[in-house]
């Protein structure tokens, strides 16, 4: 996960902004969301926005191909503002610093969860329940399947950790039996 720049948290904000003073803040609360799920499933349509040797008119076109008639006006007009100051490479890093700011204003925490199977709906809500019990805030939660964790589940909110995975659990055994092969005995035997 990478963290906005000062330059995409100012458009964020004056986003938000916006959309407050239009009363359109449910609308582009739900753009962002789109296009955060579009960035994410589209890996060639973050490279696209990152080009420089694309035209503007090019980048002008599939934003009103893929986004104009989908979005409020206020987020396809920062989508074609990016694109006319040649900063549109934005797009992803703003969607992310849109969504922290409304996250905050909200109580809400942006979770990552690693699983080493595929969790189905059920699992989904009673993980991101309990993390929401153990946090006391409302949590959005993204899994993604990690086989190397032969099982349990890493999740990371912010810069905490909280790891249940077999793999954590089967190291630290490991360590404590080396540390009791390698401690003194107490029973007074050499």
């Amino acid at each position: 996960m990478s963290y906005a720049s000062n330059t995409a948290r100012r458009y964020a904000r004056a986003l938000h902004e916006q959309a407050r003073a239009q009363d359109a803040v449910p609308a582009v609360d739900d753009d962002m969301e789109t296009l955060h799920a579009t960035l994410e499933a589209s890996d060639e349509l973050g490279r696209f926005f990152q080009s420089p040797i694309i035209s503007q008119e090019r980048k002008h076109g599939v934003v009103r191909a893929l986004f104009d008639e989908r979005l409020h006006a206020l987020s396809s007009s920062l989508l074609h503002l990016l694109v006319e100051k040649k900063r549109e490479g934005l797009v992803q890093e703003i969607v992310q610093a849109y969504r922290a700011l409304r996250d905050a204003e909200e109580g809400r925490v942006e979770a990552h969860a690693q699983v080493a199977h595929d969790l189905d709906k059920a699992g989904r809500d009673q993980l991101q329940a309990a993390l929401e019990g153990l946090l006391g805030k409302q949590v959005r939660l993204t899994v993604e399947q990690n086989p190397d964790l032969i099982g349990g589940v890493v999740v990371r909110v912010g810069d905490t950790v909280y790891d249940r995975s077999v793999r954590r659990q089967l190291n630290a055994l490991r360590s404590r039996l080396e540390r009791g092969h390698t401690a003194t005995p107490t029973n007074g035997a050499p």
